[in-house]
């Protein structure tokens, strides 16, 4: 196989290097060394081609970012008209789960993230966009207590998924249940479905193990 090296996939072939490591271990355990031999490159050369660490940081989040909202998307797409933000919800939740290293560099401020960061700039354009239609989708079914102020709507379904995402990922929350949490969190203010009975809240207990080094 031909070293990337030699052909000038630097960028390209660090970037593909971190995303793979990223899947079994978070950013701050992965050298420069361990980087460079899994990427096909000398030591010196990943950040090098990315001006400094920054550089790459914003690039690798930037392709994660790109990963994540196209997997939202995908979801909302799929999904039929009146359920498309659940549906964004549980995908987003399901890609935490699945790929916890990869979502946490996405939001850990530890990690140094330049949001000014071109790539990323654009991947949270698209995240914004496709977010104003499913909130625009579920308002139109009904979903949103009536007279909403949809940015206050937007920013708590936000918080509520990015927090559900951390209680699948620790074990605390069922992610079968996701959908019908975010839908159940959505109605708050409006009143029950005709004949739905109200389900009791019982003490959270653990529900699968963590997964390893998260």
């Amino acid at each position: 196989m031909p070293n990337p090296y030699h052909h000038g996939d630097v960028p390209r072939a660090t970037l593909a290097a971190a995303r793979e490591i990223l899947e079994q271990k978070p950013m701050s355990a992965i050298s420069v060394r361990e980087l460079a031999r899994v990427a096909g490159v000398s030591h010196s050369a990943p950040y090098r081609h990315f001006g400094d660490k920054a550089g790459f940081l914003g690039a690798l989040t930037g392709l994660c970012l790109d990963e994540f909202v196209s997997a939202q998307e995908a979801a909302m797409n799929a999904a039929p008209q009146g359920t498309k933000l659940t549906a964004v919800g549980r995908a987003y939740v399901e890609f935490a789960v699945e790929h916890p290293h990869v979502f946490d560099i996405l939001y850990n401020p530890r990690t140094g993230v330049p949001l000014y960061h071109p790539a990323v700039q654009a991947a949270l354009l698209r995240h914004g966009e496709m977010f104003r239609v499913a909130l625009a989708d579920a308002d139109a079914a009904g979903l949103l207590p009536p007279d909403v102020d949809l940015i206050a709507a937007g920013y708590a379904v936000w918080g509520a998924a990015h927090g559900l995402a951390h209680l699948v990922t620790a074990g605390f929350a069922p992610p079968e249940d996701v959908e019908a949490i975010l839908i159940s969190m959505l109605r708050s203010g409006t009143p029950p479905p005709a004949g739905q009975e109200r389900q009791q809240w019982v003490p959270v207990q653990k529900t699968v193990e963590p997964r390893p080094g998260h």
